[in-house]
């Protein structure tokens, strides 16, 4: 529902992890389970299974996801097979916050996969350190783990959870 609201600019994302990603489960140390936490120069990465690998299909949308009549744009992500990175502001050669920026864009809403990572990252990076109005739409989003910790975190950071997106009208 939320392609037919009234959003001058729509953004997707998507991961888009090389072969190579070192915290994929076949290029950890074997002794490693999916979502054991291991450290790649000093930074701490997460087990996960392959996904999103660029030029497969699971690196596309969903062909379920209805597309937008206005403008939209798709921004990939996570190219760096050494840091998995979970923030859209992250890890993108031309960067999103110029992007926006040269968009006259002052306000985010953001959902998707996974609510627990890369929409709390996302969302995080948007208002803490881009000092954007930032919505997280909860009931499109999905989460890997408990959401509550995660609507706290979002919450104690000034950004607004909503429970789902409605117009004014």
């Amino acid at each position: 529902r939320l392609v037919s609201e009234p959003f001058d600019t729509v953004i997707y994302t998507k991961d888009w992890h090389p072969t190579t990603q070192k915290s994929f489960i076949e290029n950890v140390d074997p002794s490693l389970k999916l979502f054991d936490t291991f450290k790649i120069d000093g930074i701490t990465q997460v087990v996960w299974p392959s996904h999103c690998v660029q030029r497969t299909p699971g690196s596309e949308l969903h062909p379920d996801l209805r597309m937008p009549k206005q403008e939209f744009y798709i921004w990939c992500k996570g190219e760096d097979d050494k840091i998995h990175t979970y923030s859209a502001f992250e890890d993108t050669p031309e960067g999103l916050e110029h992007f926006l920026y040269h968009k006259e864009i002052d306000t985010v809403y953001i959902c998707g996969l996974t609510f627990d990572y890369c929409v709390k990252a996302t969302a995080l990076d948007a208002k803490e350190k881009h000092a954007y109005t930032t919505y997280v739409i909860k009931n499109a989003c999905k989460s890997i783990g408990p959401e509550e910790p995660t609507i706290q975190e979002l919450t104690n950071a000034g950004i607004i959870v909503l429970d789902k997106y409605e117009t004014n009208d």
